[in-house]
């Protein structure tokens, strides 16, 4: 079975080492994955457990003629060059490109509903997201998500399987959907996001890359003798970083606080945040450092630094 992933960038984040994990167990059971991306610091470890990456530069933009035309296009070809079963969406840009292609090519097409979308701002943004639930299968990484699906995507259900009560959102049950007034279904199943934990345990590597991250921070004026507060992820307003400083303020000198995640590129938001930490600096004393992002494969030095 040839299975196609399909994500914007293979960088640093949650969604994307799914995409890696993905596919080397897809690899490991015989199937033949394959990835098409912008590029990024895992296809490495993608290429390294023998997994065809495709890189395309502009799976990274939004514009509506590369998302409704080139990427669909490429895409297709793709689909008839490598003989593709089932393409996988893992965005919402990428799930328009991906649905689009597969509709013309007749292929499988599936979707994971990784995050809680910006579905109450009005009918435009729902718009953007429906892609995600028009696969054969809909993958729902918790129960919270499969909620909230239903109450902003105005979906309700028509019938579950293996004994699902009502509905409910239990993992691993099947649960079939429709659009309130329409007659199109799509069929949902919850399957909660796990770990490597192997990665995070205590080893000579991590303590290094702890010791490493320590030797960083202390030279950058952070308190020797203070607790660290590490706040990993990439920067965006949903992933909290604002309330992170106003707590740090709360706590004055008695904390250090790390944001791990600045993009290398600045955008408004991190220049805001950028603008935030010098003042509580000169204001209030704040210890607090802004670290840019850093390969998957350093984290559990980062955490362990904590």
């Amino acid at each position: 079975m040839r299975v196609l992933q399909v994500i914007p960038s293979m960088s640093m984040g949650g969604v994307e080492r799914g995409v890696l994990e993905i596919s080397t167990h897809l690899k490991e059971k015989g199937s033949q994955p394959f990835v098409l991306c912008s590029g990024g610091a895992l296809t490495e470890q993608l290429k390294a457990n023998g997994i065809e990456v495709v890189i395309e530069p502009c799976l990274l933009s939004k514009n509506p003629i590369n998302v409704f035309f080139v990427v669909p296009w490429k895409l297709l070809r793709i689909i008839k060059t490598h003989g593709i079963h089932i393409v996988h969406a893992r965005s919402r840009t990428s799930a328009w490109s991906a649905w689009i292609a597969c509709r013309i090519a007749g292929t499988r097409f599936l979707t994971t509903h990784h995050g809680a979308y910006s579905l109450t701002k009005g009918f435009w943004k729902r718009a953007i997201a429906r892609p995600m639930l028009w696969g054969s299968f809909v993958v729902l990484p918790s129960s919270f998500l499969f909620s909230y699906v239903m109450m902003n995507q105005n979906l309700h259900v028509v019938d579950s399987t293996r004994s699902m009560s009502k509905g409910s959102s239990d993992p691993g049950q099947l649960t079939i959907l429709t659009w309130k007034g329409w007659m199109v279904q799509t069929k949902a199943v919850i399957i909660p996001r796990g770990i490597d934990t192997s990665k995070f345990r205590l080893s000579e590597d991590n303590e290094r890359l702890a010791e490493r991250f320590a030797m960083k921070w202390r030279a950058a004026d952070l308190s020797s003798t203070a607790k660290t507060v590490l706040l990993p992820g990439r920067v965006s307003r949903i992933k909290g970083q604002l309330d992170f400083i106003k707590a740090l303020e709360k706590c004055g000198e008695i904390v250090n606080g790390v944001i791990l995640g600045m993009p290398v590129r600045p955008n408004r938001f991190s220049q805001m945040l950028v603008n935030e930490t010098e003042r509580l600096r000169n204001e209030a004393g704040l210890n607090l450092r802004l670290e840019e992002q850093v390969h998957p494969d350093e984290m559990p030095g980062a955490l362990l630094c904590a």
